[in-house]
């Protein structure tokens, strides 16, 4: 995950990224973790094939208290990055599996 982290910030140096830990392994856990710093109302961007599957776990949760701890939005909005087709070319075909493929495989150009 740190190798991970290291290249988004990289790519995007102004923006705070966080992943899942052994103290926070869920979006459930990060949900409390922004609460308890004030943050009133939720963004969450995913992709479009967990958009409707994210919308409700994060609703089902809001004010309910259980393991994951606590939390309470005022708002909670689920994003969709947007529709990938994993045939398609570009960017509109990306996805982990090809970059972890054009990584092991040396394709630097692909890759990038």
């Amino acid at each position: 995950m740190k190798q991970k982290k290291k290249h988004l910030k990289r790519y995007s140096p102004e923006t705070h990224f966080v992943s899942a830990s052994k103290d926070k392994p869920t979006i459930l856990h990060h949900a409390d973790s922004l609460h308890k710093k004030g943050v009133t109302h939720l963004h969450v961007v995913v992709g479009s094939d967990r958009h409707k599957e994210m919308h409700h776990l994060l609703h089902k949760y809001n004010g309910v208290e259980g393991s994951h701890g606590n939390y309470h939005f005022k708002k909670i909005q689920v994003h969709s990055a947007g529709h990938r087709d994993p045939d398609a070319e570009g960017s509109e075909g990306m996805s982990g599996t090809k970059m972890r493929h054009h990584a092991s495989t040396g394709n630097y150009k692909e890759f990038k």
